[in-house]
């Protein structure tokens, strides 16, 4: 599928409320993912886990059914192409998202946008493997 992107996640995200959290991980989960999320600081163990999520790791947030089920979104990789250079990344689904009222189509962590040299709004495709 094709549309606009958004950047999201991470300590510099400042478009998420501070009690949200992620459809595919609890705060407790992410302890045991070091390669996504940075440690829980000790003086809030319970931090969002948006906030935790690493910015250099690809990480998506995308509109899926909820009947799929948690473990299967996590374990799927997608590709993520920015249509204007060729340039692609593979991305791995943390979250719900991006709102349908934006008319985006999927949020991106930082890494990804970097390295796709992309910003929020920008057209990217993104597609299942």
């Amino acid at each position: 599928m094709n549309g606009r992107c958004s950047i999201f996640g991470g300590p510099g995200d400042k478009g998420m409320a501070n009690d949200s959290g992620l459809a595919l991980y609890e705060p407790k989960e992410a302890d045991l993912r070091p390669d996504i999320f940075t440690p829980a600081p000790a003086d809030d163990p319970l931090a969002a886990t948006w906030k935790r999520l690493r910015p250099d790791f690809p990480y998506i947030a995308l509109r899926f059914s909820h009947n799929l089920g948690r473990r299967i979104n996590q374990q799927t990789p997608y590709r993520i192409t920015n249509p204007v250079t060729g340039q692609w990344v593979i991305g791995w689904l943390v979250d719900y998202g991006p709102a349908e009222s934006t008319g985006r189509i999927v949020d991106l962590s930082p890494c990804i946008a970097s390295r796709l040299r992309i910003q929020t709004d920008d057209v990217v495709e993104v597609e299942p493997l």
